[in-house]
């Protein structure tokens, strides 16, 4: 029996002038990655692809997008590459994009936007492989006609996998997290 798993893409490298916010809500201490408006940044991720892959895993990147200001919206796109952790090349220049997404202005500060992508390198997912991941912001491209600061909540790589009997889901992520 396959089921979904949601698993949480790992940001490394928030790429210049991309700032990593502290983000206090009462008990929860966090952070989000700042994207400012008119200007193409990007922050990049990394995911290891879970061992136990369903026959058809329909892989897509859901990423979760904030908005901090009232008026403008913001254009993302998403880029990924493949790689195995032996003998295989994990070249940014090999990210392979997706389509283009609008986020509107949100109806009240801080709301969030999921958007889901599908594209890009996402068809070679393949077992116990690894996944760069690249959420651009799309600066000043003229496709909205008035920009805001976002923020980049978080992101997650879901993919179907075959339920092992006896062992629970939380234990098998627990073991794929730590062959990263």
């Amino acid at each position: 029996m396959a089921t979904t798993q949601k698993i949480p893409i790992l940001f490394v490298d928030p790429g210049p002038s991309v700032a990593l916010d502290s983000l206090a809500q009462t008990a929860l201490k966090t952070g989000r990655w700042q994207f400012p408006a008119y200007a193409t940044k990007s922050a990049f991720g990394i995911v290891k692809i879970p061992e136990s892959l369903a026959g058809s895993p329909n892989p897509k990147i859901e990423v979760t997008i904030g908005g901090n200001a009232l008026l403008g919206g913001a254009s993302i796109d998403v880029a990924t590459k493949v790689f195995a952790d032996d003998a295989e090349t994990y070249d940014f220049s090999l990210l392979v994009r997706d389509v283009i997404q609008d986020f509107p202005a949100p109806v009240k500060s801080k709301k969030t936007k999921k958007l889901t992508f599908t594209g890009g390198d996402l068809a070679n997912v393949a077992s116990g492989k690894f996944l760069w991941v690249e959420v651009r912001r799309l600066g000043g491209c003229g496709r909205l006609a008035n920009e805001a600061d976002i923020e980049l909540i978080g992101a997650s790589l879901n993919v179907d996998v075959v339920t092992v009997t006896g062992i629970s889901d939380a234990e098998l992520f627990a073991r794929e997290a730590m062959r990263i």
